[in-house]
This record gives structure tokens, C-alpha cells and sequence, in this order.
């Protein structure tokens, strides 16, 4: 294929510009989602402890009751 001087002229004065913008809204949606993912992580760590912390509570043990040991004969 052959293309005049003039088209490729246009066509680096058209995809230039939309290749730097285009550029810079990736590397900002790169960033953003980064973030996201790192939110995301630090959300789904802090679950899991809240979880294992819920899991790992025992019950309080009760003291055992008093023995009994028969009628008590005290006035």
C-alpha cells in the first residue's frame, strides 16, 4: 500500500494528540485501579481477622456449683 506524504502527515497530527491523551487517562486508571485492588486486599485481610478473632472466642466457663452434700441441720 502507498500513502501520500500529506495522508500520514494528517494522520500523526490526529493520532498524536488522541495517543497522549489516551495515554494519560490509562496511567490514571492504572493508578486508580491499583488502589481499588489494594482497598480491596486490606478489606478482605481485616474480614478474615474479624472472623478468626469471632471463631477463636470461647464461651466464659462458669464456676462448677456449690457440692451438695445433704440436709443441712443449722437452725
Amino acid at each position: 500500500m502507498r500513502f501520500s506524504l500529506r495522508s500520514l502527515l494528517i494522520l500523526m497530527l490526529v493520532a498524536g494528540p488522541l495517543c497522549a491523551f489516551g495515554w494519560s487517562n490509562w496511567q490514571a486508571y492504572r493508578t486508580w485501579r491499583e488502589e481499588q485492588a489494594t482497598k480491596h486486599a486490606f478489606a478482605k485481610k481485616q474480614t478474615s481477622l474479624s472472623l478468626k478473632a469471632i471463631k477463636g472466642i470461647k464461651p466464659k466457663r462458669l464456676p462448677p456449683p456449690p457440692a451438695v452434700t445433704g440436709p443441712d441441720d443449722s437452725p
